[in-house]
């Protein structure tokens, strides 16, 4: 069983990664890390919205940044199928980072959010932003709860 599935997307094509080449993948995206730096794109689920998908790739191109989508297990009930559904799930995301001109890589892993996101930030300095798949009902509308990397500190 994977503990961690990552794709690097450049074009179309899925490849599933043992472990410990998924670990130096993540470990070597600052080799492709476009101008802007990452931006990680925090789902507790399975599956990132459709306004998340959209709100980052648009970030990320105004920016000039990369993406690094996350699907993060909490729970760790089920990893194994977690893992596939968050493989199935991701197509759109990848694809619309690609139709923008972005770099793209996929993680899933378990583990409670703040240590998870701290470790990647510990793995990956050029992690400028992250980016929660939840909306925040606001008076006129819906927000995106994104911080970077000092706040994640405070935290």
């Amino acid at each position: 069983m994977k503990s961690l599935l990552n794709r690097f997307r450049v074009n179309s094509g899925k490849t599933a990664v043992p472990q410990v080449e998924n670990d130096k993948l993540v470990d070597n995206l600052s080799e492709t890390t476009s101008v802007g730096g990452k931006i990680l794109v925090v789902s507790k689920g399975a599956a990132f919205s459709g306004k998340v998908v959209s709100y980052a790739v648009e970030m990320a191109a105004r920016t000039k940044s990369s993406l690094v989508a996350l699907n993060l297990d909490e729970q760790g009930s089920d990893f194994g199928n977690f893992c596939s559904q968050s493989e199935e799930n991701i197509s759109d995301f990848s694809s619309k980072a690609k139709e923008a001109g972005l770099l793209f890589a996929h993680v899933v892993k378990h583990g409670k959010e703040d240590s998870v996101v701290a470790d990647l930030h510990e793995q990956d300095g050029n992690l400028r932003f992250v980016m929660e798949d939840v909306a925040t009902s606001k008076s006129a509308g819906r927000a995106i709860p994104v911080y970077t990397r000092a706040m994640l500190r405070v935290k």
